[in-house]
């Protein structure tokens, strides 16, 4: 079931990406692991950085995807960004968004729904 996941989770931040890509997102970089946490996409638009929490579902037998994001998953991800702003020596306006993806396996097709600015 692991490796199922793992494999869920790649084909999430892919869509994740052509996503953002189209919406003029310039991607940074992915999978900022901290012993905190991961940050999946860190991404730039209009001068503010967006680090974006992407969960993929390929049913609703658990809730939908962004139902996953917790208060501690949003504890871990702050701090996850907050190293990344120290490591890197960025002092930009900033936001935790989160990607969430229903992922049909049989059609290969997926409604994305993006939340901005989630935890401000």
């Amino acid at each position: 079931m692991q490796k199922y996941n793992q494999y869920l989770g790649k084909v999430g931040e892919k869509i994740a990406i052509k996503y953002l890509e189209q919406k003029n997102f310039i991607i940074i970089d992915r999978n900022f692991y901290t012993r905190w946490g991961e940050i999946d996409i860190i991404a730039e638009k209009d001068d503010r950085l967006h680090f974006i929490e992407v969960k993929t579902r390929t049913n609703l037998n658990r809730g939908r995807p962004e139902e996953a994001i917790t208060w501690g998953k949003y504890r871990r991800a702050k701090r996850a960004v907050a190293i990344y702003l120290s490591q890197n020596n960025f002092k930009a306006v900033y936001q935790i968004d989160v990607l969430a993806i229903l992922y049909d396996t049989v059609l290969n097709k997926a409604q994305v729904r993006f939340f901005p600015n989630i935890f401000f």
